[in-house]
Parts: C-alpha cells; sequence; structure tokens
C-alpha cells in the first residue's frame, strides 16, 4: 500500500452523523398514554428513558459536528503528513 492511499485514509473526512429521533419519541409517545391511562410507573420510566436518550443522541451529534468542525478547520502537510489547525498555518 502506498503511503499516499495510507494518509489520504488516515486524513479522511469523519463520517457525518445522522441523529435517529424516531426511539425517543415513540418512547416519550408511549410514557404520556401510558400515564394518561393510569399506569404511572411505567409512563414515568418510559419518559425518563426517553429524556435520557435523546439526551445522549444529542450529545452524540454535537460531538460528532465538533468533529468535523475541528477536521475542516485543520490543514495537512504533504511532506510529512502531519495535522495543524489552520490557525497555526504560517503562509508561505
Amino acid at each position: 500500500m502506498s503511503q499516499d492511499a495510507e494518509a489520504k485514509r488516515t486524513h479522511a473526512p469523519p463520517p457525518e452523523y445522522v441523529v435517529q429521533w424516531l426511539l425517543p419519541v415513540v418512547a416519550a409517545v408511549l410514557g404520556v398514554v401510558a400515564l394518561v391511562s393510569g399506569e404511572v410507573a411505567a409512563g414515568v420510566v418510559l419518559l425518563a428513558g426517553s429524556i435520557g436518550v435523546g439526551y445522549w443522541l444529542s450529545r452524540r451529534a454535537r460531538a460528532a459536528e465538533d468533529e468535523r468542525a475541528r477536521w475542516e478547520r485543520s490543514l495537512v502537510c504533504r511532506g510529512c503528513t502531519a495535522v495543524f489547525p489552520r490557525e497555526d498555518a504560517v503562509a508561505a
């Protein structure tokens, strides 16, 4: 394998993260239905779980966005394949 191919794989953009909101929304709806129908314990568990999963998904999406933004701001040296932040780059 050539060094160029290895560098392309190493410095490839991070994958985009697509948040799947279906699970927490369905759990929240089921939680509300359970609360209305008198199943308080199940409703509270479903609502708390949906809030927790929604928070976790939003944190993962934010981390993926931050990683992608950091990748877009970085520059790769073609001589040594080191990665530098754009702010540290010196115009030659």
